[in-house]
């Protein structure tokens, strides 16, 4: 069994560097991921928005090179966790940390936002 990701799409966020109060650095990045069939109603793409987080060096030079808009891979894992709700339970989640990221196009790529319209209109 491996506990492994890999999602391409384009980043909808992304949070300024920070440091926890350990000193440890991390980043977070709203990644958008197109799925792979359209909606039967309306014939167009659904996407989703995945949250992932970026710790240390990886956050360090995401926070240099990735900008809203960018089209990357983030190659991770999955941590499970726990998170208290809006009614006070505790719920399970996944978190998902990179360990690679890599930009395929920059948000101020002529190509990329071609690409992106064309993608996000079905």
């Amino acid at each position: 069994m491996y506990n492994y990701f890999l999602l391409i799409g384009y980043v909808s966020g992304i949070s300024e560097l920070r440091v926890t109060s350990s000193g440890a650095k991390v980043i977070t990045i709203f990644l958008r991921v197109r799925r792979d069939f359209k909606d039967a109603t309306t014939g167009l793409y659904n996407w989703d928005t995945v949250k992932i987080t970026a710790w240390e060096l990886i956050a360090e030079i995401a926070s240099d090179t990735v900008k809203k808009g960018s089209k990357i891979i983030a190659i991770g894992r999955v941590k499970p966790s726990k998170i208290t709700n809006s009614d006070n339970v505790e719920v399970d989640c996944n978190e998902l940390y990179a360990d690679r990221l890599t930009v395929l196009a920059d948000p101020t790529d002529a190509k990329n936002h071609q690409a992106m319209d064309e993608e996000l209109d079905g």
